[in-house]
């Protein structure tokens, strides 16, 4: 959850979600724990969750939870754990 901590701001009383940011941050401290967020391939990503029935509901891409695990199921699928981020 510490990505979604980061990411929730409130400055001058807005608030702000700074996912992108907060992926960033966290990656360059951990990058073999947490992938950089993107919402450049969110359709990818959705069509991806349906066709291979992951317990994970699509149009909840954008929050990290669902993204890291979409990526991480990826990542394994394609036989790249801990070769790429």
């Amino acid at each position: 959850t510490v990505v979604e901590d980061i990411a929730h701001i409130t400055a001058q009383g807005k608030s702000f979600y700074l996912l992108h940011f907060a992926s960033a941050y966290c990656n360059f401290h951990k990058p073999d724990v947490f992938p950089i967020y993107s919402d450049q391939y969110m359709e990818f990503y959705k069509r991806y969750i349906t066709e291979n029935k992951l317990p994970l509901d699509p149009e909840k891409i954008n929050t990290y939870d669902v993204f890291s695990k979409a990526l991480n199921d990826l990542v394994h699928r394609l036989g790249q754990t801990g070769k790429m981020n």
